[in-house]
């Protein structure tokens, strides 16, 4: 992809993602958030320049969406891509250095016996407490059922 292709694409994603957020968010009102001039955020929407690495992680957090997706890197505003895996570093770690089988058992045990996850369709990246905010009524009605 040319240089030129990734700035169109990456504005007009930018673009895209602003015109989603609620309540609605003008280019001027942007550009007041990140302490620029309107006339840098019309130029960051039609690739005419792009945005600073600052500046990019500070339009997907007022945007609600992941940097990645702004860069064209994943496909889902806020998720993770499909085929790749959360692997808990620490737990291999701990795997690795335990002193026998009844030890590994144990950490093994601990953690569900997972030590990866593979990220299915639709994940997204969320802070805990909203998780934990989206998870628990679904729970509790079933924990009820």
């Amino acid at each position: 992809m040319a240089e030129s292709d990734a700035a169109f694409e990456i504005g007009a994603r930018l673009q895209a993602a602003r015109k989603k957020v609620r309540p609605k968010l003008s280019q001027a009102a942007v550009a007041e958030r990140l302490g620029v001039t309107g006339r840098t955020v019309s130029e960051w929407e039609s690739g005419r320049s792009m945005p600073t690495a600052p500046d990019l992680a500070a339009l997907a957090r007022t945007y609600g969406v992941a940097a990645d997706y702004l860069l064209g890197l994943a496909d889902v505003e806020n998720g993770l891509p499909v085929g790749r895996a959360v692997l808990d570093v620490e737990l291999i770690r701990q795997l690795d250095d335990a002193a026998d089988q009844a030890t590994a058992d144990r950490l093994l045990a601990e953690r569900g016996h997972q030590t990866w996850f593979e990220i299915p369709q639709g994940a997204v990246i969320t802070a805990v407490r909203s998780a934990i905010e989206r998870t628990e009524p679904v729970l509790r009605r079933w924990k009820h059922a």
